[in-house]
């Protein structure tokens, strides 16, 4: 299938407001196959999770947060709230605007259910960590793999990757602004085991929760994770 992010290859630049080791099991952000997916990006680094952020198609491509059980116990704790707003560090990024109206939801790559204080929670409603989603997906199979990858960083800490995907030459667009993703994913991988595995579920109502190994999910995507040899990570069957 030929895969591609559209217009990334007609920018040239790139800017990182940081590096957020301890978020990435190698210590460093991913990188991907063809460098031009990187242009026009920034790396932006939170309490928990860090974002990197297309300002090409103003979303997220990708989350990346080191999930543990004790975290987890601690975010049980407090009640889910949170504003969304804009992000101040970006002089063009998504608008609250571009969402009104859309038919789309608001969508969290970070869960703000994963973080374990008010004020971290309240960092996953930034519109960087937020991406198009269509509602009933984002409500049923998408709830699913959340509550799923919960399940399983309760038992072990998890470095858990979650991003969208652009597929095909038809891209919507919200606000005439936001790219609409075709796929979301969601990557568990246990460093102590080097075990990894992929949930996948396209951006529409009637999607199937997929499954897919790590060498599989690079192939397609062209995101490389940097983990030698990965063994497979049975998951968790979304509900």
């Amino acid at each position: 299938m030929k895969y591609f992010i559209f217009l990334f290859l007609l920018v040239t630049g790139s800017s990182f407001a940081g590096t957020c080791p301890d978020k990435f099991p190698t210590g460093r952000a991913f990188s991907f196959q063809n460098p031009a997916y990187s242009q026009k990006s920034t790396l932006l680094c939170f309490q928990e999770f860090a974002v990197f952020w297309s300002g090409l198609a103003r979303v997220p491509l990708y989350s990346a947060e080191y999930l543990t059980p004790g975290e987890l116990l601690q975010a049980k704790t407090i009640s889910r709230q949170g504003e969304f707003h804009e992000d101040p560090r970006l002089t063009d990024g998504a608008r609250l605007a571009d969402y009104r109206r859309s038919g789309f939801d608001r969508g969290h790559l970070t869960p703000s259910a994963d973080m374990p204080t008010l004020s971290a929670q309240q960092e996953t409603f930034n519109l960087v960590n937020i991406a198009p989603q269509n509602p009933t997906q984002n409500s049923r199979q998408w709830l699913s793999v959340e509550q799923a990858a919960r399940g399983m960083a309760s038992k072990t800490p998890l470095y858990i990757v979650t991003g969208v995907v652009f597929e095909g030459a038809n891209i919507q667009f919200v606000g005439g602004r936001v790219g609409v993703p075709t796929s979301f994913y969601k990557v568990l991988y246990n460093k102590a085991t080097n075990e990894g595995a992929v949930y996948w579920v396209d951006n529409h109502a009637d999607a199937r929760v997929m499954f897919m190994d790590i060498p599989t999910f690079e192939r397609r995507t062209g995101l490389l994770l940097g983990i030698q040899n990965p063994k497979r990570l049975y998951l968790l069957s979304p509900r």
